[in-house]
């Protein structure tokens, strides 16, 4: 069968185009960089997986890439709510976990795909503590 290309995160990971369907691991403290879009980039994709709480994670595009999607969003604080989260596809181009409030808890995912040649698609679930707040900025 198949098997997914897998890759372990680094403290400052520019992604490229050769990388595209890959799985990151991703760590505490992570920073990782989107390749720019082009027409014939288009379903480029990277799934990115929080296996240690991510204290510090941000994922960025680069700029004219909008974000666009969205997150579903879990607490495990007793009583506080779960919640959803969409990017605002006018300038939205990072997403950041912090551990707490922006999800990046153990088992937190999301997926990025190349919808066109300005904007990625995102999907995933993040698991935060307390009151939730959006990743994207």
């Amino acid at each position: 069968g198949l098997v997914q290309p897998y890759l372990l995160g680094s403290a400052n990971l520019t992604l490229t185009v050769a990388q595209s369907g890959s799985v990151i691991e991703c760590g505490a403290a992570e920073d990782f960089v989107l390749p720019a879009i082009t027409a014939d980039l288009i379903g480029t994709n990277y799934e990115f997986v929080v296996t240690t709480t991510a204290t510090s994670l941000t994922i960025t595009a680069a700029t004219g890439d909008l974000l666009k999607g969205g997150v579903s969003a879990m607490s495990t604080t007793a009583g506080a709510e779960n919640d959803a989260f969409a990017a605002d596809g006018t300038d939205d181009l990072i997403i950041s976990m912090n551990g707490t409030t922006t999800g990046g808890i153990i088992g937190s995912w999301v997926k990025l795909t190349a919808a066109s040649a300005t904007s990625w698609l995102v999907r995933g679930g993040t698991i935060g503590s307390g009151t939730l707040v959006t990743c994207f900025s």
